[in-house]
């Protein structure tokens, strides 16, 4: 009742710990690995538990350890490599407490880098009699299936901030008895620090060394999931969903508040039923994870994420599957004017306002499952900004990016879900208006052999085509490749197979929508890309009414359809990399 007017982070957790919810703690960030042997004197080799895999990065060092031993069979010549495994990056503590029922001891775990994932809790019968010490306490999940004999621990955030354990009362779980000797084991973390280690290995540059001998290191999957500790505002928001869920997964929203309440990295999460895909996948449940670091979970983050917290909570015959969200990249092109005689502020400052409030409109008002753009309402917004300013147009356009498999023909299906703006006749020389849809450059093989850069664009009937530009005229070489459905936005290109890509791996095909709002389905996000250097230009339009105000000149690099009206106008571009 309280949490939503609630200020103090310790009075939010306090009314999140009356609906039994906790805060999540920092997470630690993993990698998979495997380790290789050139030499061995015995059948096997153990690599021991919490055997330390240090990392330095630009002067940072990062320590990872596995948490169970590794066996590896010698059999066979060298090298002896290892299954695939984790690491987990922080380093361990150990602090102990000693019951007395007389001094009513608080067992908290004085550190706010601790990932509660990996707490380990024993219970010694006193301090000269260690029995006791192999066995593990199991932290409550479900307390309908806790008893009074129970070797259970509940843990919640005290008003430090600070995690703390509490144990039963021989009714709701075994008391302790005075004497007994607690002892808790935790890994401290640096959180999102460490997420991306690993990503640049390769046989002459190892991520990961170990103290063993003979030892080489190889990555699997780089290190990810690393995130910081649950703030106070998405405490206030989850808390009440998952009180909801009542801890099982049955409706779309028990599935989303499981997830963003037990997975730290994640930033937005979406849940739709198997029945809307085409054809219908019944008996499955799809969840996408937009998360905080990184564009897509890895498979092991997804597997952790199925085994860990919805395996044991979902309804029998229904099969949870983890997605990659479906990212359409915006880029902008904004024109402006403005009334002089309502200000003193210069055109160029004006500019750099609407350039500032486009790259974080949109990644605070879109960047998330469902958000759809409303261009008219952005360009009031962007009317608002300053008293002076008459004129505000935006013009979007959309970009997908495709990761092709190289030199190998396949068939290739992309769906920007809102439909396409068809342009001129004669748009395929590239000099009488830009395409329906135009790509950037790839390597692609002639039929006699010959490599050259290559893009793809389509003419007014919407067919593909592969060209090459020389001495700045496009010609084809390959016509009929695919082609596009402009009222369902969807481009089909056939028996593709590119050399390679030129920007960062991808090739980007760029379109204009037809309307001017843009929606998202499913699992689709609208992503502003904070490094590409040409998603957004704002020209500033000089009025006709008025004498010429010189404005630093810079050659726009965008080339988009407009989907709103203007004027003809005499203009200057800037241009930003938002």
């Amino acid at each position: 009742m309280f949490i939503d007017t609630a200020t103090k982070r310790e009075s939010v957790v306090s009314h999140a710990k009356q609906i039994g919810y906790t805060p999540h703690s920092r997470k630690s960030a993993e990698a998979t690995v495997q380790i290789s042997f050139s030499t061995s004197d015995s059948d096997t080799i153990v690599v021991p538990a919490k055997t330390e895999f240090t990392s330095t990065i630009e002067g940072s060092t990062f320590k990872f350890y596995n948490t169970i031993p590794i066996t590896i069979g010698t059999t066979g010549t060298a090298p002896h490599t290892s299954d695939v495994f984790s690491i987990s990056e922080g380093s361990f503590s150990t602090i102990s407490y000693v019951v007395s029922s007389t001094s009513d001891t608080k067992y908290v775990i004085p550190s706010e880098r601790i990932d509660t994932d990996h707490l380990t809790v024993r219970v010694n019968k006193s301090t000269t009699d260690t029995s006791g010490s192999n066995e593990i306490w199991s932290k409550v999940s479900d307390i309908t299936a806790v008893t009074g004999g129970s070797k259970v621990y509940f843990l919640n955030e005290n008003s430090r901030g600070f995690y703390e354990i509490k144990f039963g009362d021989d009714t709701i779980g075994k008391k302790l008895d005075d004497g007994n000797v607690v002892i808790l084991e935790y890994l401290e973390t640096n959180g999102l620090s460490a997420n991306g280690l690993g990503r640049t290995d390769s046989n002459t540059l190892a991520t990961f060394t170990s103290p063993i001998n003979n030892s080489v290191v190889t990555v699997v999957t780089p290190a990810s999931g690393g995130s910081s500790n649950e703030s106070t505002e998405s405490i206030r928001q989850n808390s009440p969903l998952y009180y909801q869920t009542q801890d099982r997964a049955v409706t779309e929203n028990d599935y989303r508040s499981l997830v963003l309440a037990n997975y730290g990295d994640s930033d937005d999460v979406v849940v739709f039923g198997g029945e809307k895909f085409n054809p219908p996948q019944y008996g499955k449940v799809y969840i996408s994870v937009k998360p905080k670091s990184g564009g897509i979970l890895t498979n092991t983050e997804k597997e952790n994420i199925k085994r860990d917290i919805l395996s044991s909570k979902s309804v029998v015959g229904v099969i949870p599957e983890l997605i990659d969200p479906e990212y359409t990249y915006l880029k902008y092109h904004a024109k402006f004017s403005y009334d002089k005689s309502k200000t003193s502020t210069s055109s160029e400052t004006l500019r750099n306002t609407i350039l500032v409030y486009l790259g974080v409109y949109s990644n605070l008002e879109l960047s998330k499952f469902g958000n759809n753009l409303y261009v008219n309402k952005l360009e009031e917004l962007c009317r608002s900004l300053d008293p002076s300013l008459n004129y505000a147009d935006v013009d979007v356009m959309l970009e997908k990016r495709l990761v092709p498999t190289l030199n190998k023909k396949q068939n290739y299906t992309i769906r920007f879900e809102n439909p396409i703006l068809n342009t001129i006749h004669n748009a395929r020389d590239g000099v009488n208006g830009p395409p329906a849809i135009q790509s950037t450059s790839f390597a692609y093989k002639k039929n006699d052999g010959t490599i050259f850069l290559a893009s793809i664009d389509s003419d007014m009937d919407g067919n593909l085509r592969i060209y090459e530009t020389i001495s700045g005229v496009r010609t084809s070489v390959f016509s009929d490749i695919g082609t596009v459905d402009f009222a369902n936005g969807i481009v089909t290109i056939n028996n593709f197979s590119p050399l390679s890509a030129t920007k960062n791996g991808t090739i980007r095909f760029e379109v204009t929508p037809l309307e001017d709002v843009i929606y998202t389905v499913t699992n689709n996000i609208l992503n502003f890309d904070l490094t590409d250097n040409d998603n957004l230009t704002v020209d500033y339009i000089e009025d006709r009414n008025t004498s010429p105000t010189p404005v630093k000149t810079v050659t726009s690099t965008s080339s988009s359809s407009s989907t709103s009206s203007s004027s003809s106008t005499t203009s200057t571009s800037t241009s930003s990399g938002y």
